[in-house]
C-alpha cells in the first residue's frame, strides 16, 4: 500500500451502546492528513463518546478503528500516540509550565536537550514564552488551555482530538484560541478532529464538517457543502436558518413560487431549493416573489426578516443600517444563487 495514500484516522461501522442504549449508530469517516475535521451536534449527540472511541479511553461493542493504517482495536489509549485535549486544560497542579508541557516527552524517555528544545519552541508557537516557570493556578483559563493545546502537540502526534475546548471563554477569546489552533496545525502539519455545538466556530475552522446527530452523522462534507447544500433538513436547522422552497422538475425544469429555473441533472419530481437567508435579496422593482412581512429579529449587526408566502415561511437577511421593514408591510424577493441545488422533496 502506497504509505502516502493511507488517512490519519479510518473508521469504520461503529456501534457503541451503553448497556441496551445505542450512542454511536454504524459511525464511519476519515481525516486526511493535515485536515481539520470537525464534529458538530447538539448536547447529547455522541461527539464525546466518538472521542473517546477513537482515543481507547471508550471500547466499542462492533467496528474497527485505523490510525495511519494500523487497528488500533487492541492498542492502549497511551500507545495510540494521539493528543487528546479536554474542555477543562487538566494540566498538573503541581508542575510548572515546563514540566507540563514536557511530561510526555519524559515518558517516552527523549533527552534533556531533546525536550528543551521542544517545549521552548512550543511555548514560543504559542506566544506564552515567558511564562515557562509559572504554575497552573498563576495563568488565566485560556492561557491554561494553550498549555494543554501545548502538551498535546508536543509528543508529535499524527491526530490531534479537542473536546469543545473553548467552551468556558468568551467570544473574543474563542476567536483567538480558534485562530490559534489554526496556525499550530499548519505549523506542526497535524490531523485535527475538533468537537463543537458552536455554528460559527465549526464554520470558521473547519476543512469538512460531520454533523452528528442522536449517535448519527447524517452528513460529512467540505464545510461550504454541509452549510449551503444540507442533505436533509436535520442538517440545515442544525447549521442555522434556512429556507426550503417547494417545487418541482419537468423537462429539465425546476419550476417554484421564484420562477423558473434550467435542471438538467434532476429527473422529473417533487424537488425542494435550500436557501440560506443572505440567499434570498429584496427586489425593489416590485418583480419577484411577493411576500408579507410578519416579524423583524435582529442578528448582531443584521436582521432576519421572516415573510410569508401563502403557508410557506421565508427568512431573509438585511443590514441593520439600511433595514425599513414593517410588520404586514409587502415585499418582492428573490433568490441570488449562483449553482441550483435541489433536494428531494419529503426527506426528514
Amino acid at each position: 500500500m502506497n504509505k502516502e495514500r493511507i488517512n490519519t484516522l479510518e473508521i469504520k461501522n461503529i456501534l457503541k451502546s451503553y448497556g441496551q442504549f445505542p450512542v454511536l449508530k454504524d459511525i464511519s469517516l476519515s481525516i486526511e492528513s493535515g485536515e481539520f475535521l470537525t464534529i458538530f451536534g447538539a448536547s447529547g449527540s455522541g461527539k464525546s463518546t466518538l472521542l473517546k472511541v477513537i482515543s481507547g479511553i471508550e471500547r466499542f461493542q462492533s467496528g474497527s478503528v485505523y490510525i495511519e493504517g494500523k487497528d488500533v482495536e487492541r492498542v492502549t489509549p497511551e500507545k495510540r500516540n494521539i493528543g487528546f485535549v479536554f474542555q477543562k486544560p487538566l494540566l498538573f497542579p503541581h508542575m510548572t509550565v515546563y514540566d507540563n508541557i514536557a511530561f510526555g516527552l519524559k515518558v517516552v524517555g527523549k533527552s534533556k536537550q531533546y525536550i528543551d528544545l521542544k517545549v521552548k519552541d512550543l511555548l514560543a508557537s504559542i506566544e506564552m514564552s515567558s511564562y515557562i516557570y509559572h504554575y497552573p493556578n498563576e495563568l488565566s483559563g485560556g492561557q491554561q488551555q494553550r498549555i494543554a493545546i501545548a502538551r498535546a502537540l508536543a509528543i508529535e502526534p499524527p491526530l490531534l482530538l479537542l473536546d469543545e475546548p473553548f467552551n468556558g471563554l468568551d467570544q473574543k477569546l474563542r476567536i483567538e484560541m480558534g485562530n490559534l489552533l489554526k496556525k499550530l496545525q499548519r505549523n506542526y502539519g497535524v490531523s485535527i478532529i475538533f468537537v463543537t455545538h458552536d455554528v460559527d466556530e465549526a464554520l470558521r475552522l473547519s476543512d469538512k464538517i460531520a454533523v452528528l446527530h442522536e449517535g448519527e452523522i447524517l452528513q460529512c462534507e467540505e464545510t461550504h457543502r454541509v452549510y449551503y447544500y444540507p442533505k436533509c433538513k436535520k442538517v440545515s436547522e442544525l447549521m442555522g436558518p434556512g429556507n426550503w422552497i417547494e417545487g418541482y422538475v419537468e423537462k429539465e425544469i425546476f419550476y417554484s413560487p421564484f420562477g423558473e429555473y434550467p435542471a438538467p441533472d434532476y429527473n422529473s419530481g417533487k424537488y425542494a431549493l435550500f436557501l440560506r437567508p443572505h440567499q434570498i435579496k429584496e427586489n425593489e422593482m416590485t418583480k419577484g416573489l411577493k411576500c408579507r412581512v410578519v416579524e423583524v429579529n435582529r442578528k448582531g449587526r443584521s436582521n432576519h426578516i421572516i415573510c410569508k408566502f401563502r403557508n410557506t415561511q421565508i427568512v431573509f437577511e438585511s443590514m441593520i443600517a439600511t433595514s425599513t421593514y414593517e410588520a404586514l408591510s409587502e415585499i418582492y424577493l428573490m433568490p441570488d444563487i449562483s449553482i441550483l441545488q435541489l433536494v428531494s422533496y419529503g426527506r426528514k
